[in-house]
């Protein structure tokens, strides 16, 4: 009795223990992995510095911050003039460019999409480095490095358009048929007249191979409400991309630096359809909607990582969680023996001793969930 009294009154110095002990294993799982998650984004921004002459600028000073978790990037510009930024998250950005004997220049609303490299060239003009010229109308950001012809489906988009919910929670390669060349269903697949099963498989930069039915993602898909964004590259592809006629790569949702999320519901339910034509009671139907109730329901929620009193992840650390189930009911099914038990003829059906199969009242399947951390 004794020992279990002294337990109990050193139990909130224990939690406490088992508190630190933790947010220290945390702490060094991130700064082990934070260049790791760095690599993953295979996005970019390049450009070339020059004077309001056109005259090439080299050694200035070029900061890009991203305007969503106040990350920055800081380089100088080559010999030529240019300068170039690899590995960034898809996402929002500002320029900043500051040269001796010019004024400040900065690029603002500059868009970044999964897999591509923007090209912003920016023309500083003389006069003290004390001044600044902001530019706050949004960039136009071409792609002149690389040769792929693609479609970015945007977050805009996923977020907006709805996506049908039959047999399985919303998926999201079903949205990949939004851009042009693309035919055929999630399973089976064609790019610009191509072959099936010929598409490549990007999550965040790293490919996801498959040997034989490869672009068939279904089984392994991301939860939809992961996913920032994608791209559908179709034709005359970098030679990153090297596993098919195409590839569809995918950018997950990262944290900001403001907490985030949000609750969804999905419902399809035979209260809200119609009762159809060849189900009318003039063919021969019943005169009801066929039985269809299905929900695909989760949560979200991302921000910086934040351990009260020993680690600020602001503009540094970021997290973002998913998770989602679905849910079907199903009839239950068990065969009815025309005759009684006691009279029925023995044939080898009946000598089968496997018990019957059960059959449950919901189809539910195992919740999707996916975690992502990016650091700096």
């Amino acid at each position: 009795m004794l020992g279990i009294h002294r337990f109990a009154r050193n139990l909130p110095k224990i939690l406490q223990k088992f508190v630190l002990t933790c947010s220290a294993g945390v702490l060094l799982l991130l700064a082990l992995s934070a260049p790791r998650l760095y690599a993953q984004a295979n996005a970019g921004i390049t450009g070339t510095i020059t004077d309001s002459s056109g005259a090439i600028l080299a050694g200035a000073t070029v900061t890009i911050t991203n305007t969503g978790t106040g990350q920055k990037i800081q380089t100088t510009s080559s010999s030529a003039g240019t300068y170039a930024v690899t590995g960034l998250t898809p996402g929002v950005y500002s320029i900043a460019v500051e040269a001796n004997g010019f004024k400040k220049q900065v690029q603002n609303s500059v868009r970044v999409e999964v897999s591509t490299t923007a090209t912003i060239d920016i023309s500083l003009s003389a006069g003290a480095t004390s001044e600044t010229v902001e530019v706050t109308s949004n960039a136009i950001a071409l792609n002149t490095t690389q040769p792929q012809l693609g479609s970015t489906i945007e977050p805009t988009v996923v977020a907006a358009l709805p996506n049908e919910v039959s047999g399985r929670g919303r998926q999201i390669d079903a949205l990949q048929f939004l851009a042009p060349g693309i035919t055929g269903s999630t399973f089976s697949h064609r790019i610009g007249g191509g072959v099936d099963f010929e598409q490549e498989i990007v999550y965040n930069g790293i490919p996801a191979p498959q040997p034989e039915t490869e672009g068939y993602t279904t089984n392994f898909n991301p939860p939809y409400e992961m996913v920032q964004e994608f791209r559908v590259e179709r034709s005359t592809f970098s030679a990153q991309f090297g596993l098919g006629q195409g590839a569809l790569t995918y950018q997950m949702a990262s944290g900001t630096n403001r907490y985030h999320g949000d609750l969804f519901e999905i419902n399809r339910n035979s209260f809200f359809d119609s009762v159809g034509f060849f189900n009318g009671k003039s063919w021969g139907g019943t005169g009801q909607p066929p039985t269809d109730h299905e929900n695909n329901y989760g949560f979200t929620v991302g921000g910086p990582v934040w351990i009260p009193k020993l680690y600020n992840g602001r503009d540094r650390t970021f997290f973002h969680y998913s998770q989602e189930w679905y849910k079907q009911p199903a009839k239950a099914s068990r065969p009815t023996p025309s005759l009684p038990r006691q009279k029925r003829p023995v044939t080898l059906a009946t000598l089968s001793t496997d018990p019957p199969e059960p059959s449950f009242p919901f189809t539910i399947r195992p919740p999707v969930s996916s975690f992502n951390i990016t650091a700096s």
